[in-house]
C-alpha cells in the first residue's frame, strides 16, 4: 500500500520537472515533496537500522516499499 503513496508523489515530481519553470505547479510540488518525505520518514522508523523490512532476506515487501 505504501507504494501507492510513493508513486503518486514521485510521479508528480517527475512530471512537474519536465515542465518549464513557469509552468510548474509549485503547490503540487511542495505537497508531493511533503508526502514523499513523510513516507520516507515512516520507512526509516520502520526499518529501525535494519537493511530489510522483514528480516535479512530481500522479500516482496522490500520491492513494494
Amino acid at each position: 500500500m505504501m507504494d501507492l503513496y510513493f508513486n503518486d508523489s514521485i510521479a508528480s515530481l517527475l512530471f512537474q520537472s519536465w515542465k518549464s519553470e513557469g509552468a510548474r505547479d509549485r503547490e503540487l510540488i511542495e505537497r508531493s515533496r511533503f508526502r514523499a518525505g513523510m513516507m520516507y520518514d515512516f520507512l526509516e522508523r520502520r526499518l529501525n537500522g535494519r537493511p530489510r523490512l522483514l528480516g535479512g532476506d530481500f522479500t516482496l515487501a522490500d520491492c513494494a516499499a
